[in-house]
């Protein structure tokens, strides 16, 4: 059974036009000469790390800044000491709580934080936000998701902070090319510009920011051309100073039992600090019960399958020493600042280029010498790569969810439901079997499709409402009540309990879905009904119809084929950059020039690392007889030469559940296999039948 994993034609970018910033306020009685005496008396650091003067510098005289800098070479300090220099408050947008957390732990005193993200409760939010409107907060750390809730924006407007700089870490999050694209930060970049024809409604001008510093530890070229283009960034605004650490030393081992070999290193590393990275969260759990039995003591597995408690007794207890081998996966390391750690193993190969520097950053940040390994197999490069194909999807699929989208109402009608707060929202569960796409590839569609200015979107709501009537007829209030009419006969009757769909309730009774929902609390007070809000949805308001629905489809198709190639682009480039420095007198320097080629790498280029596919054992004709056999057993599942590709592949979609091919030797039969030569022949032999 497949375990989770725990996560266009390129044209030379212009130069991108700046995000309207007000201007910023200037320093009162600044000189760049007492930065250093700042740094040393407040901060208590002797000296600057490389790049961190320039990119403070420019962020104080009010240039949008980006700064690139490895894993633990201080970058948060460029927005610590502005914050310091310019008052007010300085505003960080970070992914993860557990960064957040660590973040405010390692501020100094006299700038003391808080953070806000997305499940906090609105009376907390509400009084964090009062602490610093009263000076009491001086750095607030907030989730990209909270930050583009456009009813938490109207809040944090109404409270006129003085915001003096925006800091964007992990910026590369930006970016489609990225390794790790996160959809809630581009809108965070479409609401910093705002409508064109209105810049004072950008998120710049409601909250008045006029600083903004983007950091990162991983950025390709075009990674870098993309934040750049997306915050107004210029060229000369980019301070990069991504190096690799002298006091790292990488090795990459090919070993026929990497158990053993692991088992081995360990021996060599008892009672220093060691984390071994894992793609999946059962080989956590798996391997660390094996080094267990081969005598490794102070050891614990960690992921995102474990309770937030017994992640939290893990981390505390990694950096007290109680636990000093730690078997995690990607869940484990951000937010954990432990200058001590002498080795890292990746038992599998990492995803990216990217995935792995940010690794091995966590190593030897207390300049000391440490180890980095790679236990390289070729089993893990197919497997991530057929994983890296689970989002791959057809265009008739991107026409059904636009379909989806934007139904068949006239542009009058788009205008008429949006003044009259018309929501539309598609059930998630519902959309993803029916369309065979997962939640976040369907985030990233209505994402693009809200910086093109056709759709608005809002928090996900409800989907569907169980209505239980208690001490009335549900008849004889159907004929007093024109909500309870409309919605009686759209319900299914289960266990005495009535449940609908409040989308086709609200269209039916030309309302929005919130004027149903305070109709039902009403109801509720009256002592009348009872109801339970169910089935999360994505939910937005729908400004327009495409002008040219069949570009618009290509457009998305285009993107989100890109976007994949790219995930499997990455993924080659590290096989290829690890497999060849095993082969090199020096893999150490090979593997460290070649990673800093990478970042500074044209994406074509990247594309010539390909790993050859392996040869075919059956002849096309005996695989084209195995696929007709799969067609006919499953009709109603297989429906494309994508599908059959995926089962080939053992890719797990909503429609394809590992548990029920588990021991079918259709499953993951031909993962070597090229997986769009599998799609074409499948299509073939589908259309043949």
């Amino acid at each position: 059974m497949q375990d989770e994993l725990e996560v266009p034609e390129e044209t030379e970018t212009p130069s991108p036009e700046p995000i309207s910033l007000p201007p910023p306020e200037p320093v009162l009685n600044f000189k760049e000469e007492d930065i250093p005496n700042i740094l040393k008396l407040k901060f208590g650091f002797p000296s600057f790390r490389k790049g961190q003067k320039e990119a403070i510098t420019k962020v104080i005289q009010g240039k949008p800044t980006l700064f690139i800098s490895p894993t633990g070479s201080g970058k948060s300090l460029c927005y610590q000491l502005p914050a310091y220099l310019l008052g007010g408050v300085t505003l960080v947008v970070s992914p993860l709580i557990s960064l957040m957390i660590d973040q405010l732990n390692h501020l100094p005193p006299f700038l003391p934080g808080a953070h806000i993200d997305f499940n906090m409760s609105s009376s907390k939010q509400s009084r964090i936000l009062r602490d610093a409107k009263d000076g009491k907060i001086r750095v607030l750390y907030i989730s990209p998701e909270r930050l583009v809730d456009p009813k938490f924006l109207t809040e944090f407007e109404s409270y006129s902070l003085p915001i003096s700089l925006l800091c964007i870490d992990e910026a590369h999050c930006l970016s489609q090319w990225s390794h790790n694209f996160r959809p809630s930060y581009l809108r965070i970049s479409g609401l910093l510009s705002g409508d064109k024809k209105d810049q004072h409604q950008s998120i710049s001008h409601r909250i008045k920011i006029n600083r903004i510093l983007a950091i990162t530890a991983t950025a390709t070229k075009i990674t870098t051309q993309t934040i750049c283009n997306e915050l107004g960034i210029a060229q000369e605004d980019i301070v990069d100073s991504n190096t690799m650490r002298d006091n790292l030393n990488l090795l990459v081992v090919e070993n026929s039992d990497r158990d053993a070999y692991l088992t081995q290193l360990l021996y060599q590393y008892a009672g220093q600090s060691v984390i071994i990275y894992v793609n999946y969260k059962k080989s956590a759990d798996v391997l660390t019960e094996y080094l267990k039995s081969k005598g490794i003591s102070k050891i614990e597995a960690y992921h995102a399958g474990k309770d937030n408690v017994d992640r939290k007794r893990i981390q505390d207890a990694f950096l007290k020493n109680e636990v000093t081998t730690i078997v995690a996966t990607v869940a484990f390391g951000l937010g954990i600042d432990k200058p001590d750690i002498r080795l890292i193993i990746h038992y599998h190969l990492p995803r990216s280029i990217e995935n792995y520097v940010q690794e091995i950053g966590r190593a030897g940040r207390d300049g000391k010498d440490s180890a980095c390994y790679v236990l390289l197999n070729k089993e893990d490069y197919y497997t991530l790569r057929s994983l890296a194909y689970a989002d791959v999807v057809d265009r008739f699929t991107i026409k059904s969810l636009l379909m989806s989208v934007f139904g068949r109402l006239e542009n009058g009608d788009y205008e008429r439901k949006k003044k009259s707060g018309f929501v539309k929202l598609l059930p998630i569960s519902l959309i993803e079997n029916e369309l065979d796409m997962n939640e976040s590839l369907i985030r990233t569609v209505l994402t693009w499709l809200e910086s093109y200015g056709l759709i608005n979107l809002l928090n996900d709501q409800q989907t569907s409402c169980q209505l239980g009537f208690y001490g009335c007829d549900p008849k004889e209030l159907k004929s007093k009540n024109k909500l309870i009419n409309a919605l009686l006969p759209q319900s299914k009757k289960k266990n005495g309990q009535y449940i609908f769909d409040i989308y086709a309730v609200s269209t039916k009774l030309n309302c929005s879905i919130q004027e149903i929902i305070t109709e039902l609390k009403l109801l509720e007070q009256d002592k009348n009904i009872k109801y339970t809000l169910k089935n999360k949805g994505f939910a937005f308001l729908v400004n327009s119809q495409p002008t040219n629905f069949d570009e618009l489809i290509d457009d998305v198709y285009g993107k989100l084929s890109s976007q994949q190639q790219n995930i499997v682009d990455k993924l080659n480039s590290t096989y290829y950059y690890l497999s060849q420095s095993i082969q090199q007198k020096d893999p150490n320097s090979y593997l460290k020039q070649s990673i800093m080629d990478y970042f500074h790498t044209e994406q074509e280029e990247l594309k010539k690392q390909i790993v050859p596919n392996e040869s075919k054992n059956d002849s096309e004709e005996v695989i084209m007889e195995i696929m007709k056999n799969l067609y006919n057993i499953s009709k109603d599942i297989v429906k494309t030469g994508h599908h059959i590709a995926k089962i080939f592949h053992g890719i797990t979609t909503p429609k394809l559940d590992p548990t029920l091919w588990h021991g079918n030797n259709y499953w993951g039969k031909y993962k070597r296999l090229d997986y769009f030569w599998l799609v074409d022949l499948g299509n073939k032999v589908i259309i043949s039948q």
